[in-house]
């Protein structure tokens, strides 16, 4: 049976930048381990960047951010995986990570794919290569890397 859309979650997500890479984490989702960027759910009357403070803070610890950059939204139709009902609005920002941040996030620095699956850590610096790509499952995700690449190239 084809569920009815009734209206939109809105979730923003973070691309830090460090030396030509960008930090992602590796996050389970019911039996599934999945590659993503950090970032979540935009909660009623927060607004798009206080989510995304809120959820950097959460999620990495990471409070200071500046430079802020949009890179992408979702310009296709993405249905919700939690809430049945809901379509998607995915909206990606990027920004300096500084090398404070880094040293203590401790991250992982990746070269292909086979790292992140062989790897026990949960973050990870991905170099800014269009091959990276597909480390990401989710398709917004997928998109807003290939934005990312292009501004990269600029």
């Amino acid at each position: 049976m084809l569920s009815i859309i009734s209206g939109w979650t809105v979730r923003v997500y973070a691309m830090p930048l460090y030396r030509k890479h960008v930090l992602v984490l590796k996050e389970k989702i019911g039996t599934f381990e999945i590659v993503k960027f950090a970032g979540g759910g935009v909660n009623h009357e927060e607004g798009v960047l206080n989510a995304l403070r809120r959820e950097l803070k959460e999620e990495l610890g990471i409070e200071e951010i500046s430079d802020w950059e949009l890179i992408y939204v979702n310009h296709f139709f993405v249905p919700s995986a939690f809430k049945q009902d809901k379509e998607v609005l995915a909206i990606y920002y990027s920004f300096p990570c500084n090398e404070e941040a880094i040293n203590k996030l401790k991250p992982v620095e990746i070269s292909n794919y086979q790292e992140v699956l062989s790897k026990q850590s949960q973050l990870f610096l991905v170099p800014l290569k269009p091959e990276m790509v597909e480390i990401f499952m989710i398709p917004t995700d997928r998109m807003a890397f290939i934005h990312l690449l292009k501004r990269a190239r600029q």
